[in-house]
């Protein structure tokens, strides 16, 4: 075989190992092909360049199975990607398929069309509905929402709305509940006009969801680390009160969490997690020290300087 028939069948060689390795377009190996048959594989001999093809065809497919890998990744994370950008929000969560109960039903007496007509905007999720916070910004709205098992959700369902009668008819100071709908209605609420957590615009039709208003609070931390020192003062003292104001009503909160369930109205607190009360008068004592020392322990971690003033005050 001549000199010119050999380089020849060496650039074509390199050409077809290029565009076999990469499985494209013949086009997009024919330069790295031409390249390598005319300025590597001359230099050596056939064995040696063979050996070369072989290698960059290994590497070649080990970096397209890389690739491969990182794309089927990203499609995977989409998904969970989605969801956090989202929140979670699905509309037919908050779809409670439960039929009416006359113990659910609740006296009124605030007009809730007024504060309904007004946009609001999604807020955050809590662990039991997703919450709206109104234009004016003195209002949420928190829409109950689950997504167990029914068998599960059913039960869940009968507890929580229990609570929230039992926090409205007791304890609506110490709640800032404004309003309660456990039952779907027909022709008596408005359609609500929500922005959901992408920015959607959504029409909500009140009268087919369970729902409470209440006033919006600041959270517990913001109130007290960024309060001046008299503010601070009157804010752990209406705590105080404010707890020891629901537990003379006989009611108990199974999740004994401060920081989380607690928030500021101005100088006064309000517990605007209620969704684990019940009726129970025994214990009074014990539950009030468990969340003195809760709040003792957050404080002298984070505001020290305001431990001795929580000492005096609940004799701790």
């Amino acid at each position: 075989m001549g000199a010119l028939s050999f380089a020849i069948l060496r650039i074509f060689t390199g050409f077809a190992l290029v565009t076999a390795s990469l499985a494209m377009d013949p086009l997009v190996a024919f330069f790295p092909g031409l390249y390598l048959g005319f300025a590597i594989f001359p230099l050596f001999p056939l064995s040696t360049s063979l050996f070369i093809l072989l290698r960059i065809v290994k590497i070649t497919l080990m970096l397209k199975l890389l690739f491969f890998s990182l794309f089927c990744l990203c499609v995977l994370s989409i998904p969970a990607g989605f969801k956090r950008l989202s929140c979670g929000f699905k509309i037919f969560k908050m779809d409670l398929d439960v039929p009416v109960n006359p113990n659910w039903e609740v006296f009124n007496d605030v007009n809730a069309n007024t504060i309904l007509s007004q946009p609001f905007k999604y807020l955050n999720r809590g662990a039991q509905s997703y919450v709206f916070e109104s234009l004016d910004g003195q209002y949420v709205v928190k829409f109950f929402r689950f997504d167990r098992l029914k068998e599960k959700k059913e039960k869940k369902i009968k507890s929580l709305f229990s609570a929230c009668k039992l926090a409205f008819s007791k304890a609506r100071e110490e709640t800032g509940l404004l309003f309660v709908h456990l039952n779907r209605t027909r022709d008596q609420l408005p359609l609500m006009h929500v922005t959901g957590p992408l920015g959607q615009k959504l029409n909500l039709q009140c009268d087919d969801y369970r729902f409470v208003i209440q006033k919006k609070a600041n959270s517990f931390q913001d109130s007290i680390l960024k309060a001046d020192p008299e503010l601070v003062r009157k804010r752990l003292d209406s705590f105080i009160a404010i707890l020891q104001s629901r537990l003379d009503k006989g009611i108990r909160n199974s999740d004994p969490a401060v920081i989380r369930n607690f928030g500021f109205i101005g100088d006064k607190a309000v517990e605007i997690d209620f969704g684990n009360y019940s009726e129970n008068s025994s214990s009074k004592q014990k539950e009030f020290d468990q969340y003195i020392k809760t709040l003792h322990a957050w404080l002298k971690e984070n505001a020290n300087e305001w431990v001795d003033y929580l000492e005096l005050a609940t004799h701790y």
